[in-house]
């Protein structure tokens, strides 16, 4: 195929005359001077001579191939200021021209004939795949191709490539045609400045953040498309005007230390209002740059406008409930008053009451009790147990009461200590029916002193109070440490409890029918509540005949208010 150089050098030279704009027309006339020294040509000749005998198979035809050998070398060649070859349709070169023959790194362009892009000397193997490639595709499909690269020169230049295919008459895709040139001028660096601006401007328009550049006379000379859409504006509504215009008054100030900051390393942060379309204000977080070189001030900002929102609705809400909280304390003050007043004014009438029938009923018992029978003394008895009970009532009541409306002192209490204290005060129980008393080694917690000391009494005294007869009373007392709570247990071995009773025993004034111990059944409902204070809770495990298990928690979260 090296064989068909020839032909591809005229087929060469008729393609290139489309592109004289590339390099410039020559003269119709000019003539041309060959290095034989006898054959003279002019462009108006070789035209000719392409047109009426280019493929015919005579001495002639081979003189004009000779001739335009010649022609191309001495002629356009010379005069083409791009790199030029040619390769056959094996991507085989048949010719270049001297600026290509140095630009891959051989001696001169007679060099390049027979060889392909893999055997010169200033072409890799890769891209010698990637220019075979794109030879076939040109000769397989008839498009030229344009391709450029970046230069191997270390100038800041770009190669353009074309490659077209090269045609006999009839058509047929004989080879390619390839010229290269560099591009250093003001048009490349015009055209990359373009593409670097084309993609700021991409860039700017896709950001998720108002950008506003201000001149040193306060106006503004740029926004971004996101700020327009945040304010409502055309740009044109924003540009020229002076910022102020659109912020809000009280931020004045803040701004304007901004700009004065604007030189200080680090980045100072100032939330703003700007004026929207619709009047509302947008809030944007802001921080103030220098833009070099023009010196301006460009502002990069947040907007926040939805997080003040929800901020500024969740305080309202705050502000709602607080002012809610305020009227029910109000209203829980003026009723625990109330209440108090009330146990207080019962407590005193009926005390009063309950102390005349206690006389009546002492007198008429050192006077009288002796002339009753016995049905009389039986119903005497009756009311002398209910006036007593009526008198527990009315002091569980106001006991009761102080649970609810008396401010609790919490402090660090021992409650090993709390536990010695109760068996001083049951001594006299625990002594007469030989109380076995066990118990863990308890916290020191924050608590009302007066208050643990009030439950543990209560249950202890229910756990003797409601012991087996004949059967020494056995309690034990344990405790279990959790995360959020202390949990107790104080556990007897007495008469147990119903289950389907035990959430009913802590009602207040509830007394189970079987059990016969006097009581007035307010002694576990302010267990309850002592609990509650403590913001924990009570409960009971038990089978009747086979003892209790009364469980209670108190928070670790309590504080201090000594």
């Amino acid at each position: 195929m090296v064989l068909d150089s020839h032909l591809l050098e005229l087929l060469a030279l008729k393609e290139l005359r489309r592109y004289k704009e590339l390099y410039g027309p020559l003269e119709e006339d000019d003539p041309i001077y060959v290095d034989n020294g006898h054959d003279r040509l002019t462009q108006a000749h070789v035209k000719q001579l392409l047109e009426q005998r280019l493929f015919e198979q005579t001495d002639d035809t081979q003189k004009l191939l000779d001739k335009s050998r010649y022609f191309l070398q001495v002629d356009i060649l010379k005069q083409f200021p791009y790199y030029l070859f040619w390769k056959n349709e094996d991507s085989v070169y048949c010719g270049c021209n001297e600026h290509f023959a140095r630009l891959v790194g051989l001696k001169n362009a007679e060099e390049i004939v027979g060889k392909t892009d893999y055997d010169l000397p200033g072409i890799s193997t890769e891209k010698a795949s990637t220019y075979k490639m794109i030879d076939q595709k040109v000769m397989s499909t008839g498009i030229p191709a344009f391709d450029m690269e970046a230069s191997d020169t270390g100038e800041n230049s770009v190669m353009y490539v074309k490659k077209i295919p090269l045609k006999d008459p009839k058509g047929k895709i004989l080879g390619i045609l390839g010229f290269c040139w560099y591009r250093t001028d003001r048009r490349l660096e015009l055209i990359q400045l373009q593409e670097t601006q084309e993609r700021l401007d991409t860039l700017l328009d896709q950001s998720a953040m108002v950008m506003i550049e201000i001149n040193n006379e306060g106006m503004i000379v740029f926004v971004n498309s996101y700020t327009s859409r945040v304010l409502g504006y055309e740009s044109q509504d924003i540009l020229g005007k002076p910022l102020q215009q659109f912020l809000h008054k009280d931020d004045l100030a803040p701004f304007e230390n901004l700009l004065k900051q604007r030189y200080q390393k680090g980045t100072q942060m100032q939330v703003l209002r700007l004026r929207h379309l619709t009047q509302k204000w947008v809030h944007i977080k802001t921080s103030i740059k220098v833009s070099k070189p023009s010196n301006h001030s460009l502002l990069l900002s947040q907007d926040i406008t939805k997080q003040v929102q929800k901020e500024q609705a969740f305080a309202a809400r705050i502000r709602e409930l607080e002012r809610q909280l305020a009227i029910a304390k109000q209203k829980n003050v003026k009723a625990i008053k109330n209440f108090r007043d009330f146990a207080l004014h019962v407590h005193h009438d009926l005390g009063s009451n309950i102390s005349r029938q206690k006389n009546f009923i002492t007198q008429f018992k050192k006077q009288s009790y002796q002339r009753l029978e016995e049905e009389g003394q039986e119903y005497f008895s009756y009311i002398e147990n209910s006036c007593a009970l009526q008198k527990d009532m009315l002091e569980g009541i106001l006991e009761y009461s102080k649970l609810t409306t008396k401010k609790i002192l919490f402090r660090q209490v021992d409650l090993n200590d709390i536990l010695e204290g109760v068996k001083v005060l049951l001594q006299s129980s625990i002594e007469e029916c030989k109380v076995e008393i066990k118990m863990d080694s308890l916290p020191s917690l924050v608590a009302s002193h007066s208050q643990m000391l009030q439950i543990f009494t209560n249950l202890i005294c229910n756990a003797i109070k409601y012991s087996k007869i004949g059967i020494q009373p056995e309690i034990n007392i344990t405790v279990e440490e959790t995360k959020d709570f202390y949990q107790f247990c104080v556990e007897d071995n007495g008469l147990g409890i119903d289950p389907d009773s035990q959430d009913a025993i802590f009602v207040l004034f509830k007394r189970l029918e079987q059990n016969e111990q006097r009581g007035c059944g307010i002694g576990l409902a302010i267990c309850r509540k002592i609990i509650e204070n403590h913001k924990g809770k009570i409960w009971c495990e038990s089978e009747v005949g086979k003892g209790t298990k009364m469980f209670f928690s108190i928070s670790r979260l309590l504080i201090s208010n000594e």
